[in-house]
C-alpha cells in the first residue's frame, strides 16, 4: 500500500510539473506577444510623429514660397505688362510657375485683380478654358495674406487636391489675388512613403473627411498608388479594441480589406486630417504563433511518451522500494548496535531528554560524571543536575538551540551530591519516530577552566608589568636626564662667574665634567631609546621629507666638530628623487649616529655622504677613512653593547648602542642598513629607504628644492606686515627655511628699501587698514618705476573688500587668503623662486 502511495505521488508530481510547464509556455507566449505588440505600437507611433513633422515641413516650405512669390522679378515684369496692356508672353509665366512649384504638383493657377477680372490662367489640362474659382473653407496659417484650403477630391483628375490663395498689393498699389491648385496625391502623399521600409509591412494612410466622403492613399502593396473615394461612414476600421497609451489611440481591428491589423490613428487638428499607420496582425505575430504551435505540439508528444515511460518506471520503483526497505531495516539494526557501542566507550557524558526534560537515555560516563549510584536513572528530571542560574535560563537556552540548529555553551552542573563543576555542552534537537528529543554531549571542563583562569591572571600580570615598564622609562627619561642637565648648566654658570685666570687654572676640570656629562646623557638617551624600541613604546610620525635637506642640517651641526679633528665632511648628492616617507626626528638620529661614529673612528682623511637612487629607493652612504672593522666583528656590529674593539682598554668611548638603535629605527621606517669595511682603510654604512614617487610630489617644488640644495643659492625675502605677531611668525618660518629676510611695517617703504637692498621676493600682508595704500604702492612699483621682475606675494585677510582677482590685476604674482601654514608658505615661495631662477 505504501509503495502504491509513493508511485501515485511521483506520478502526481510529474503531472503537476507538466501542467506548470504548459502554463509557463502560455504565459511566456502572451508575454512575448505583448512585448512584440508594444514594439510595433512604438514603431507605428514614431512613424506617425515623423510623418506629421514632414507634413508640417511640406506646408511650411509651400507657405514660404507663396510668401516670397510677389518678390519675383519675372512675375512683377509680366503683371506690369498685363495691367498696362503691353505685349507679354504667357509661356514665360507658365514656365515660371511650373518651375517655382515643381515639387508641389501645380495643376492650375489664376491671377485675378480686385475687380474680379482674370488676368492670367494656367492649367496642366490642355485646351482648358474653364477658370476654377471655388468658395472653400480657407485656413489662415499665421500669414495674413496667405490662405490654404482643406483637401478635396477633384473628379476630373481623380485625385485629392488642395488650393492656396495669396493676396498682395503691387508696387503700383494695385491688389491682386493668386489662387493655385496642387495635386496632393503625387506630392503631399509622397511623404507617407518616405522612411517606411517595405520589409516592415507597415502601411500609412492620410484621411480627410468631407460630406461623408473619405479621401486617402490606398494600401500601396495591394493597389499601387491609386487614390479613390471611400463612400461610407468615416470609420474605415472595424474596431475590436482601443488601447490608450499616453493619451494615444492604438487600435486592434479589421481594415477595409477585412484583415486584422494593428493601427495608430493620429488626428492632426491643424489640418483637420487623420493620419493612420497600420500593420497586419498576421505578419506581426505569424512567426511567433508558428513557433509556439510547434513547441506545444512537441510538449504534448513528450507528455504521452513520458506517461508510458513513467508506467515502466513505477513498476521498477515498486520493486526497488521493496528491496530498499529490507536493506534499511538491516542497516537500522546495525546502526543501533554501533550507537550503543559508541556511547558505552565515549569519554563524554551523553544524555537524551524529552520535551518534559525527563531523561530517557544516557551512557555509562554520565553516571560517573554526576557520581550517580543508582543503576536506573531513567525518568529523572534533567533540571535537577543544573545550577540554579542555569535552571532559570534553561528556556532561553532551548530557544537558542532550536533557532541555531544546535549550540555549544559552557555551564555549571551539579553532581548527585550537590557539588558544582564546570562543563562544556554540545546540544541539538533530533527527531526519533516523529517525536522531538534533545541530545546533549557533556564534557568535563573543570581542568580547562582552571588553565584559562591561570592564563587570564598571567595576562593581567604581564599587562601590569608593561605598564610599570612604561612608567619606569618615562621616569628614567625625566629623573635621570634632569640632574645631568642641571649639572651641565651649573658648570656653565661657574665658568661665567670665574675670572679669566681662575678659569684657565680649572678649564680642564670643566671640560672633563662637561664631556663626561654629555657622554652620560647620550648613554642614558640610548638606553631609554633601545628600551622603548624593544617594548614597542616608540611611536613614529611619518612625513614626506627631502632627506638631502635633513642630511645638510646634520652636516652643518658636525662640520666644526670634524674640523676640530682635522677632518672635513663632504656631501655628494646624486639622487634625482630625494623624497622619502620618514619620521624626521628619528631619521636625523640615524644620520647623526652614522656621522658621529665616522668622526669618532677617523683620525685623518675625511667623511663623505653620498645619496643615489636605485630603482624605487634612495641609498644614503656615510663613508669614512677610519680604522675600519675587522671581519670577525662584522657579524656582531649591530648587536647591543658591541664595538669592533671591546674591553675596558679600548681607545674609543661609547656603550655600543648607537648602531643597534640605528638598525632598529631604519627597519621601523621600512628601510635597511648595510655595512662594508676594511681594516685601516675605512667603512661605508648605507641606509636604504623607499622613495616617494615623483608623481606624488609637486614638480615645481621638487625642482626648486633640488636646485636649492645643489647650489649655494640663499634667497632674500622682504616681509611687509603691520601686525607684530604675524611678522614674528613669518620671520620664524624664514629662519626654518634658511632664508635671509628683512621686515617692514609699512608698504610705503618698499620702493626706497629695494633701491638699496635687492630682494628675491616680497611677502605683503593685505588687510582692511592698508587696502588703499596697497593699490598705490603696487601702482608705483609696477607702473611708475617699472619693476616688473620683482616677485610679490599677497597674504590677504578674508575680511578685506579687495578680491583675489583685483590683487592679481594690480600686480601681485600670487595671492593666498589667510590663514596659512608653513607647508603652504613654503610651497608658494619655492614656486615663486623657481620661476625667478
Amino acid at each position: 500500500m505504501k509503495v502504491i502511495q509513493v508511485d501515485r505521488k511521483i506520478f502526481g508530481i510529474t503531472l503537476i510539473f507538466l501542467l506548470i510547464f504548459v502554463a509557463f509556455g502560455i504565459y511566456t507566449y502572451f508575454k512575448i506577444q505583448n512585448r512584440i505588440i508594444g514594439y510595433r505600437f512604438n514603431q507605428l507611433v514614431n512613424i506617425s510623429k515623423i510623418q506629421e513633422l514632414r507634413i508640417t515641413e511640406f506646408y511650411e516650405i509651400l507657405i514660404s514660397k507663396l510668401k516670397y512669390l510677389p518678390n519675383s522679378p519675372t512675375l512683377k515684369k509680366e503683371l506690369t505688362s498685363i495691367t498696362e496692356n503691353r505685349a507679354w508672353d504667357k509661356q514665360i509665366l507658365n514656365e515660371f510657375f511650373t518651375n517655382y512649384f515643381d515639387e508641389y504638383g501645380l495643376t492650375e493657377l489664376i491671377i485675378v485683380d480686385n475687380s474680379g477680372n482674370v488676368l492670367y490662367h494656367y492649367s496642366v489640362k490642355k485646351d482648358s478654358e474653364n477658370v476654377f474659382i471655388r468658395h472653400l473653407d480657407w485656413l489662415n496659417l499665421k500669414e495674413d495674406s496667405i490662405y490654404l484650403s482643406q483637401l478635396f477630391f477633384d473628379p476630373e483628375i481623380k485625385a485629392p487636391v488642395f488650393e492656396a490663395k495669396l493676396e498682395y498689393t503691387s508696387f503700383n498699389h494695385k491688389k491682386y489675388l493668386i489662387i493655385s491648385r496642387f495635386n496632393a496625391r503625387g506630392h503631399l502623399f509622397r511623404v507617407l512613403r518616405e522612411g517606411i521600409d517595405p520589409s516592415n509591412n507597415i502601411e500609412s494612410l492620410l484621411l480627410q473627411f468631407k460630406d461623408g466622403m473619405a479621401t486617402y492613399i490606398s494600401d500601396s502593396r495591394f493597389l499601387g498608388d491609386i487614390a479613390f473615394r471611400l463612400q461610407s461612414e468615416k470609420n474605415i476600421l472595424s474596431i475590436d479594441e482601443v488601447v490608450r497609451t499616453n493619451n494615444e489611440n492604438f487600435i486592434k481591428g479589421m481594415d477595409y480589406r477585412g484583415k486584422p491589423v494593428f493601427a495608430y490613428l493620429n488626428y492632426l487638428p491643424k489640418w483637420d486630417w487623420y493620419l493612420l499607420v497600420k500593420v497586419d496582425q498576421d505578419e506581426t505575430l505569424g512567426e511567433l504563433r508558428k513557433t509556439y504551435t510547434g513547441i506545444f505540439g512537441t510538449i504534448l508528444s513528450v507528455t504521452f511518451v513520458f506517461i508510458f515511460i513513467m508506467l515502466g518506471l513505477i513498476k521498477k520503483e515498486r520493486e526497488k522500494y521493496l528491496k530498499e526497505t529490507d536493506t534499511l531495516r538491516r542497516q537500522k539494526e546495525i546502526i543501533k548496535r554501533q550507537y550503543e557501542q559508541i556511547t558505552k566507550i565515549a569519554n563524554d557524558a551523553i544524555i537524551i531528554s524529552d520535551k518534559e526534560n525527563r531523561i530517557i537515555d544516557y551512557n555509562d560516563k554520565f553516571l560517573m560524571f554526576y557520581e550517580i549510584d543508582k543503576p536506573d536513572f531513567l525518568g529523572f528530571n534533567l533540571l535537577d543536575l543544573f545550577s540554579e542560574n542555569l535552571r532559570n535560563q534553561w528556556n532561553d537556552y532551548l530557544r537558542n538551540i532550536k533557532d541555531n540548529n544546535g549550540l555549544i555553551f559552557e555551564a555549571v552542573h551539579k553532581t548527585a551530591k550537590g557539588e558544582p563543576f564546570n562543563v562544556q555542552v554540545s546540544a541539538k534537537f533530533i527527531e526519533i519516530e516523529g517525536n522531538e528529543y534533545l541530545i546533549q554531549i557533556i564534557r568535563d571542563f573543570e581542568e580547562r577552566k582552571r588553565i584559562e583562569d591561570e592564563l587570564k591572571a598571567a595576562k593581567t600580570k604581564a599587562e601590569e608589568t608593561d605598564r610599570l615598564k612604561s612608567n619606569f622609562l618615562s621616569m628614567m627619561s625625566h629623573e635621570v636626564r634632569t640632574p645631568i642637565n642641571i649639572i651641565l648648566g651649573a658648570v656653565d654658570i661657574l665658568k661665567s662667574n670665574l675670572s679669566e685666570e681662575n678659569y684657565r687654572d680649572n678649564e680642564h676640570l670643566f671640560d672633563m665634567i662637561t664631556r663626561n656629562g654629555k657622554r652620560l646623557l647620550t648613554l642614558i638617551s640610548d638606553i631609554i631609546d633601545i628600551s622603548r624600541i624593544e617594548s614597542n613604546e616608540l611611536k613614529l610620525d611619518f612625513i614626506i621629507r627631502n632627506v638631502e635637506s635633513l642630511i645638510l642640517d646634520v652636516v652643518n651641526e658636525y662640520q666644526n666638530i670634524a674640523k676640530g679633528k682635522g677632518l672635513q665632511i663632504i656631501t655628494n648628492f646624486k639622487a634625482k628623487n630625494p623624497y622619502a616617507r620618514i619620521d624626521e626626528v628619528r631619521f636625523l638620529q640615524i644620520i647623526t649616529n652614522l656621522v658621529s661614529n665616522a668622526i669618532k673612528f677617523t683620525s685623518q682623511g675625511g667623511i663623505t655622504i653620498i645619496t643615489e637612487n636605485f630603482d624605487d629607493t634612495i641609498h644614503i652612504s656615510v663613508k669614512d677613512t677610519g680604522i675600519g672593522i675587522p671581519e670577525s666583528a662584522m657579524k656582531d656590529i649591530f648587536g647591543m653593547f658591541r664595538q669592533a674593539h671591546e674591553g675596558y682598554s679600548r681607545n674609543y668611548e661609547g656603550a655600543g648602542l648607537g648602531l643597534t638603535i640605528t638598525q632598529k629605527l631604519t627597519k621601523m621606517m621600512g628601510g635597511e642598513i648595510r655595512v662594508e669595511s676594511q681594516v685601516n682603510v675605512g667603512s661605508v654604512f648605507t641606509v636604504i629607504f623607499p622613495v616617494v614617487k615623483t608623481e606624488e610630489l609637486d614638480e615645481t617644488l621638487l625642482r626648486t628644492l633640488q636646485e636649492k640644495h645643489k647650489t649655494s643659492f640663499k634667497p632674500t625675502i622682504l616681509i611687509v606686515n603691520n601686525d607684530k605677531d604675524e611678522s614674528f611668525y613669518l620671520e620664524s618660518l624664514m629662519i626654518r627655511l634658511g632664508f635671509e629676510y628683512f621686515t617692514l611695517n609699512n608698504g610705503k617703504k618698499i620702493v626706497s628699501f629695494i633701491k638699496h637692498k635687492p630682494v628675491d621676493c616680497v611677502i605683503y600682508s593685505v588687510n582692511l587698514q592698508n587696502e588703499i595704500e596697497t593699490e598705490k604702492v603696487m601702482d608705483e612699483i609696477r607702473n611708475k618705476i617699472k619693476l616688473e621682475s620683482l616677485k610679490i606675494v599677497a597674504l590677504r585677510s578674508p575680511d578685506t573688500v579687495i578680491t583675489e582677482q583685483r590683487l592679481k590685476e594690480i600686480g601681485f604674482n600670487l595671492v593666498k587668503t589667510k590663514p596659512f601654514s608653513f607647508e603652504e608658505i613654503s610651497k608658494i615661495l619655492f614656486q615663486i623662486l623657481s620661476s625667478k631662477n
